[in-house]
């Protein structure tokens, strides 16, 4: 039996499907995959609201209604304690590049299954250490098309 497709969803990839009704979107909202965050990228996000608000042209009221009523309701958000057994490794991973990515990594090494990102660090650091995968957006709509 074939393993259910997953994915850790970064706070970029979040960040970017709340800006635009786009592709990252759709991908979110239509793939059927399963897509999993961690708290601390849905912290990430709204410690940016206000920035959101003005780059998204919107209000309060709609940034809720994208957020809680179009996105979350695909993404399952684990709390940052059930990652606590891999944080260390997680923070060593992520030091070379942006100690605050850690909780991702965690979560992806924990789950194991690839972040979604187009952070070239990431990337990188997913290639050079082996410990957990990262797939970039075009790379996710090629396994999309596999399914």
């Amino acid at each position: 039996m074939e393993r259910e497709k997953a994915v850790v969803v970064d706070a970029n990839k979040l960040i970017a499907a709340f800006l635009k009704n786009g592709l990252i979107r759709r991908i979110i909202v239509l793939s059927g995959i399963k897509l999993y965050t961690i708290e601390q990228v849905l912290e990430e996000v709204n410690e940016h609201k206000d920035e959101l608000l003005v780059k998204a042209g919107i209000d309060e009221r709609v940034y809720n209604l994208i957020l809680e009523d179009i996105l979350l309701p695909h993404i399952a958000v684990v709390e940052g304690r059930w990652v606590m057994d891999v944080a260390d490794e997680a923070r060593e991973i992520s030091r070379g590049f942006d100690p605050d990515d850690w909780p991702v990594i965690a979560l992806a090494l924990k789950l194991g299954v690839p972040i979604w990102t187009n952070d070239k660090k990431i990337m990188e650091a997913s290639r050079s250490t082996r410990k957990f995968g990262a797939i970039t957006t075009h790379e996710l709509l090629e396994m999309l098309v596999e399914l």
